[in-house]
């Protein structure tokens, strides 16, 4: 098992973090980043499977488990909102 730390708040954006200190992410059989979506790019042409995890705190991917106050309603992605261009081709579309 490698495990990389850093010591200055960075996204894991780049598999080249990886490599400069001579770990190769594509020969891992399991690749544990800490990141939102920014790492797809450079990471999804390399792995299997992507399992995102939830971890508690304030950069939580489920915003339906934070309390809000003084926001419209209603509001993507907190409502189901259907828009104009998802109803084309329906009854409910009218030109």
């Amino acid at each position: 098992m490698d495990i990389l730390l850093i010591g200055r708040p960075m996204s894991a954006n780049d598999p080249e973090m990886f490599r400069h200190i001579g770990l190769e992410p594509s020969t891992k059989r399991i690749l544990g980043l800490k990141a939102k979506n920014h790492f797809r790019a450079a990471f999804e042409p390399i792995v299997g499977r992507i399992i995102y995890v939830d971890a508690p705190g304030v950069a939580s991917n489920r915003l339906t488990s934070f309390t809000y106050r003084y926001i419209p309603k209603q509001i993507w992605p907190l409502d189901d909102i259907q828009y104009e261009v998802e109803l084309r081709g329906t009854e409910k579309w009218k030109h």
